[in-house]
């Protein structure tokens, strides 16, 4: 695998989304659907250039959907190790986020927040003098109103400051590093034992997102033996350290599958009669060329630098058009592909390359660019992660088929 630095998961919650509901109705949370399997039929009926129709099979379409992103599921996050997930493929669960607000996801990590975890009735929501990024005293008067709302209401809960450094501030990064110290998280645990012995009865403990990348488990173990009662960490923002966990996470089931890692950009190719024989990768140590039979492009989208916008929209590596819907952009006028009212949907975020079932990018006349090169990944048109939640299911579907191909 080439790659020139960290992907867009680096950026994300650590949530894992497979499909939010299409209907929605902005400010009524209550009524969100959290079926996934109703939520993939109205997508598809809505969205016909979304990367699930892809996988339509007339006999199963929700299961032709799931399947491979179940199977790309299992072998990336066995039950086995420390990064063990908790979830589900039929509905959706209510994640809570740094701001007390909430989010549907179909996976996340163990030990994260969700809403009408029975420890989340009284919590005692701790806060980190060193990280301004979270305010434990905001979070419960956000929270507590939606708790009720949802029909999950905290009875109780209090918040509280600690502090584990001499630093003035610091970043969640930065402070989950610091974690991994065996002293630092031996600090930590018990400034929260200390504040947890002043509120009697409460049932849980809640966490900004800035646990230990490796020894997380450890640390929420030893926590619980402290205070007696469990504790879970909110959903990340950038810079999240459960997306950055979940990045190397990632890496390192590469590793133990044996894929090589070159950290480089790529900086030109070679193909003849439609096929692809060469990368060449600039890397700190000088230019190499990669030979393969078969490649896939999952560069992502504008985030990740798969797609730009100059003078023109374009893919950057193997010069392969951009798509919105049926027609190539081309050098559109960017206003055109944006709404006027910044919280309606945006055709500019569903922009990508235009792919066959084999995942192949196609040019503007319908056929296959290169018969050797796979795309997956959100370098795909059709699908806009942001409000339809559907970035990891089409990651895992679409990573699964291309890997199948090689």
């Amino acid at each position: 695998m080439v790659s020139r630095g960290s992907g867009a998961s680096h950026l994300s919650s650590g949530a894992l989304d497979l499909a939010d509901d299409p209907l929605a109705i902005a400010g009524h949370p209550e009524q969100v659907c959290r079926d996934i399997h109703q939520n993939l039929k109205q997508l598809l009926l809505r969205n016909s250039s979304h990367p699930y129709h892809l996988f339509l099979d007339s006999a199963d379409p929700i299961g032709a959907i799931l399947n491979p992103i179940q199977e790309a599921l299992f072998q990336l996050f066995p039950a086995q190790g420390d990064f063990r997930l908790a979830g589900s493929f039929a509905q959706n669960r209510f994640a809570l986020t740094a701001l007390g607000t909430i989010k549907a996801t179909a996976f996340t990590v163990e030990a994260m927040a969700l809403l009408g975890d029975p420890c989340l009735q009284k919590p005692l929501v701790i806060g980190l003098e060193e990280y301004p990024d979270f305010d434990s005293g905001f979070w419960p008067q956000v929270a507590a109103p939606l708790f009720e709302r949802m029909g999950a209401p905290m009875t109780g809960g209090q918040s509280s400051w600690i502090r584990v450094s001499d630093a003035p501030e610091l970043s969640s990064p930065e402070i989950a590093r610091l974690l991994e110290e065996a002293e630092a998280a031996e600090r930590f645990c018990s400034a929260v034992q200390e504040e947890a012995k002043a509120f009697p009865g409460l049932t849980g403990v809640l966490l900004p997102a800035v646990l230990p990348f490796q020894n997380r488990n450890r640390l929420l173990a030893r926590l619980l033996e402290v205070t007696g009662v469990p504790a879970r960490e909110l959903l990340g923002w950038p810079p999240s350290v459960p997306g950055l966990r979940l990045g190397l996470h990632l890496e390192d089931r590469l590793q133990r599958n044996g894929v090589g890692l070159i950290r480089g950009s790529v900086a030109g190719f070679e193909a003849a009669a439609r096929k692809i024989h060469s990368v060449e990768v600039e890397t700190a140590g000088g230019a190499r060329k990669v030979e393969a039979d078969r490649f896939v492009l999952a560069s992502g989208s504008f985030a990740g630098g798969g797609l730009r916008k100059g003078k023109s929209f374009r893919e950057p590596i193997f010069n392969l058009p951009v798509f919105c819907r049926d027609h190539v952009v081309g050098e559109i006028f960017t206003q055109k592909l944006t709404h006027e009212v910044i919280s309606q949907p945006h055709l500019l975020f569903t922009c990508g390359l235009k792919a066959d079932a084999s995942l192949r990018p196609l040019g503007p006349e319908g056929e296959p660019v290169y018969e050797n090169l796979a795309a997956a990944g959100a370098i795909l048109q059709g699908s806009d992660p942001s409000r339809d939640g559907t970035g990891a299911g089409v990651a895992l579907a679409t990573g699964w088929r291309a890997g199948q191909s090689l």
